[in-house]
């Protein structure tokens, strides 16, 4: 009897320690499970934190709504406030339809300038873009933002906007998007009209700009006093000057002061001739030929010397 009872209570002291074992096993079990999950869980907080937050940049010749845009990895059509989605360092693309404006890096505010790469709103890209947005504007007034109707997408090409003022406004594609853009412009509006409007929308949004400044392919021409009376004609590839600021449209005489000073000595006698690249290429009477002709590839710096400035605005065709 003695022995069954001393046996019995070995097997429950041999049960008792295996159920022990199992619990601290599974105990231990569920703890490395958890500690395990940690390192996840704060990996994915890691990565949710460290992704880029998407920016909003708005297009501006006025604000633009209802033209498309593409990113790396966001796309769209501007809101009424002509707002886009982009991500830090992306490229940004506009289009209407089958038309693509030049790529850009994308920014908090993005204008024709930023299209052309210049800082001239009179050059020639620059005017392009602008003339093509202000005249696709359902309302035909770009003061009170610019709006692009879908049918302007369906009528659209593509359109080269290096090519001169004149040419492009006569495009076929250019005509031909206007005409069936859903405008109540059916024809593309003028130089002076597209400038006026882009200048004013820069200066609101406080864009810095250098009219007559940052051309391209420029080059002035130095004609000495002596023969500034007679001028009369000039090769094309003398004297190129694109688009200048209004305030210089039109005014194409010598100065008085280079035409009463036949007594400048040789250092200061002379006078400036600044013609636009459309003009100088098709114009044959700009200023003779003469021995005492000179140029040079930059704006002369203001000096104390008796010169003068000889000037002519843009190609408004």
């Amino acid at each position: 009897m003695k022995i069954h009872l001393l046996i019995a209570v070995l097997l429950s002291a041999l049960l008792s320690a295996c159920g022990g074992d199992y619990k601290k096993d599974k105990s231990h079990s569920s703890s490395s499970k958890s500690q395990s999950s940690l390192p996840a869980v704060a990996s994915s907080a890691q990565a949710s934190s460290s992704s880029p937050t998407i920016a909003v940049g708005v297009l501006v010749d006025a604000f633009v709504v209802g033209i498309s845009y593409r990113t790396p990895t966001q796309a769209g059509v501007t809101n009424a406030q002509g707002e886009f989605n982009y991500l830090p360092g992306e490229t940004v693309t506009f289009s209407i339809g089958a038309l693509e404006f030049p790529p850009l890096p994308a920014k908090s505010l993005v204008t024709p300038l930023d299209m052309a790469q210049s800082l001239n709103p009179a050059s020639p890209v620059v005017l392009n873009i602008a003339r093509l947005l202000q005249s696709l504007d359902v309302d035909g007034d770009p003061a009170n933002g610019i709006s692009i109707s879908p049918a302007a997408a369906l009528a659209a090409t593509q359109v080269d906007f290096n090519l001169d003022l004149a040419q492009f406004a006569s495009s076929t594609a250019v005509t031909n998007l206007i005409a069936n853009s859903g405008s109540t412009t059916t024809t593309i509006v003028s130089v002076e009209q597209a400038l006026t409007h882009l200048r004013e929308s820069l200066i609101e949004a406080g864009v810095p700009t250098e009219e007559g400044s940052s051309s391209s392919q420029s080059s002035i021409i130095q004609v000495p006093v002596s023969s500034a009376i007679g001028v009369s004609s000039v090769k094309s590839s003398d004297a190129v000057i694109p688009a200048l600021s209004s305030s210089a449209v039109s005014s194409v005489a010598l100065s008085s002061a280079a035409l009463s000073s036949p007594g400048l000595s040789s250092a200061a006698s002379s006078t400036v001739l600044v013609v636009p690249g459309s003009a100088a290429t098709s114009s044959s009477s700009a200023i003779s030929s003469s021995p005492g002709l000179s140029s040079a590839s930059s704006t002369p710096e203001n000096s104390s010397s008796s010169s003068s400035l000889v000037t002519a605005g843009p190609d408004f065709n």
